[in-house]
């Protein structure tokens, strides 16, 4: 509930005014922004081990949304061989035998017009590149323009491993509003490597595009010889309205 103090006034037309414009008044409440985890660390991927291209004959469809990876494993992250971590899925058949593995996941995103940022926050062993319905939009660590399941990492990941964060730019170019799909291709330097990881975080953050509503309101709007606060409840927090307003 939000209470608004106004100044008593004992004119009956003046404050039946301010009453009656309160709801008005929401229509100028600054827009609230809102952060939302899309995908967060420790979910469940499809998996597809780097033994062979995961599509064919067209490369890139693994990377787009309408791809069909049912034949893929489950696997939860962090995607992992040789690390020291608690939980997730471990590659025991990796090392020395593929330098690559693939993972996609889909989310439920905001629509793009309200977005005003979006974040992917990763850990990688040794570098990736990460793809939202089957547009670039993230790379690590990675030079090959186009990588393959063949591909390798530029270097090895620096220890100790750390998250880092990569702003995603352009979201009408990728983004829709409702399911979508994050795709993503891990590569280490070589096929010798002795570890390998993934795991992240996909965030965003987004302006509230419809108002809220009033509620109730106290007292409610008529005749006010004098009038010292009005109680207003409205159906979700705002920001911006206050006495001002009314004025």
């Amino acid at each position: 509930m939000t209470s608004l103090p106004v100044i008593p006034q004992r004119c009956p037309g003046r404050g039946f005014a301010r009453l009656w414009a309160l709801p008005l008044a929401l229509l100028f409440a600054a827009p609230l922004s809102q952060a939302v985890t899309l995908l967060d660390y420790g979910a469940t991927w499809k998996l597809w081990r780097g033994k062979k291209t995961p599509s064919r004959p067209d490369y890139w469809a693994w990377a787009k949304a309408d791809y069909d990876d049912s034949k893929w494993e489950t696997a939860p992250t962090p995607v992992f061989f040789g690390e020291k971590v608690t939980g997730g899925t471990e590659l025991e058949d990796m090392k020395s035998r593929y330098n690559s593995f693939f993972l996609r996941r889909k989310f439920d995103a905001p629509d793009p017009d309200t977005v005003t940022s979006m974040t992917l926050r990763a850990k990688v062993d040794d570098g990736f590149v990460a793809y939202i319905n089957g547009i670039e939009v993230a790379r690590y660590n990675v030079e090959t323009e186009k990588p393959k399941y063949s591909s390798s990492a530029s270097k090895a990941a620096s220890e100790p491993l750390r998250f880092r964060s990569y702003a995603l730019k352009n979201f009408d170019e990728f983004l829709v509003d409702g399911e979508n799909t994050i795709a993503v291709i891990v590569l280490n330097q070589r096929r010798t490597s002795p570890d390998a990881l993934f795991d992240a975080r996909l965030s965003a953050v987004s302006v509230e595009s419809v108002p809220p509503k009033v509620e109730t309101v106290v007292p409610p709007p008529g005749l006010a010889p004098e009038l010292g606060q009005i109680s207003v409840t409205f159906s979700e927090p705002v920001k911006g309205v206050d006495a001002a307003d009314l004025l």
